[in-house]
């Protein structure tokens, strides 16, 4: 073989090298363009489906809410929707938290008198499974606890707990509060919990 012969036979080879890298690129930015629809796609539904996800990074009043259903400490499933019957009061912890731990028995007087008053209370743990039932044990709590993950932590603006939210039937917000629930703050739960008004009626 010729030394011209050679040269030719290389530089055909570099050719389709070279095609092969740009119709790897071109096939590469395809679906990179396909990702990036799909992740604005997703973006829309779930801030189509809950506007609170944007904003502060605590929950505020008027925010709207999504529905869940999820698994319980025990075992169970625990679902909330927003139908228009009752008004909804979550109670979510953790029970690890020193805080949370002396606010338990509080939240049972609490979820008592607000359940005779027709109020939905769901307590919520931001802790495993395993975590949670054992802080059941400890604080002999006989509520079932809804388990949320990060996901419906980052929709529900848990940025700490202790966290009391009171839901109105149509999923927003009526009332956010962090922290213990001193003597007026119960009073301030208890009124908006068996409100016969919604936000929107009261603004």
């Amino acid at each position: 073989m010729s030394i011209r012969d050679s040269i030719v036979r290389k530089m055909r080879s570099l050719d389709y090298a070279y095609v092969v890298l740009v119709v790897g690129l071109v096939v590469m930015g395809w679906f990179n363009t396909q990702l990036l629809a799909q992740r604005r796609s997703l973006v829309r539904a779930v801030q189509a489906n809950s506007p609170g996800l944007t904003g502060p990074k605590e929950s505020q009043i008027g925010d709207a809410l999504p529905a869940f259903q999820v698994p319980t400490a025990k075992g169970g499933v625990a679902s909330l929707t927003y139908d228009g019957s009752k008004r909804h009061v979550l109670l979510i912890y953790d029970p690890r938290c020193g805080v949370c731990m002396r606010e338990v028995p509080l939240w049972k007087t609490l979820s008592t008198e607000l359940e005779a008053a027709d109020v939905a209370v769901q307590w919520v743990s931001v802790a495993t499974a395993e975590l949670t039932r054992a802080g059941m044990k400890r604080d002999a709590l006989t509520s079932d606890p809804a388990l949320f993950d990060r996901g419906l932590q980052r929709a529900f603006r848990v940025a700490s707990v202790p966290q009391v939210l009171v839901v109105g039937r149509d999923g927003r917000v009526e009332w956010a509060h962090n922290g213990s629930l001193s003597e007026r703050d119960q009073g301030a739960l208890k009124e908006a919990a068996r409100s016969r008004r919604s936000v929107a009626q009261a603004q």
